[in-house]
């Protein structure tokens, strides 16, 4: 039985803005569809992803990195969609960087479930 990881969340839309990047940022809802029609699921154990913790964020990433995350202007820059800069930080926080962080969970959990069983996949990426 293969492990798959798994949540709505990992999905951003965003006001549109999602529309302006050439990332798909809706794949893996299409993906977690186009296997459960292939019956694919039927062998799998899904577990939820969980966000990323701080701390565990603190391990790669410098505390200045991520304080500069809630600044509007730098995470447009930084995603490449100029017009992000205009949203409210909060909004950015709750539908982009929200959903980037139980994806980063899902890999962290992924690698641990692959330890433990022998494979796992996290449809968030990574």
């Amino acid at each position: 039985m293969l492990d798959l990881i798994y949540h709505p969340r990992h999905n951003i839309t965003c006001l549109g803005l999602e529309r302006l990047h050439p990332f798909d940022t809706r794949k893996f809802a299409r993906a977690i569809k186009d296997l459960k029609q292939d019956r694919v699921l039927d062998h799998c154990r899904i577990h939820r992803s969980r966000p990323v913790k701080r701390k565990d964020l603190l391990h790669v990433h410098d505390l200045d990195y991520l304080r500069s995350l809630k600044s509007p202007k730098t995470l447009a820059k930084a995603l490449e969609v100029s017009q992000a800069a205009r949203a409210p930080a909060f909004i950015l926080d709750r539908l982009i960087l929200a959903p980037m962080r139980r994806a980063t969970g899902g890999s962290i959990l992924a690698a641990k479930t692959a330890l433990e069983t022998g494979c796992a996949i996290n449809l968030g990426g990574g």
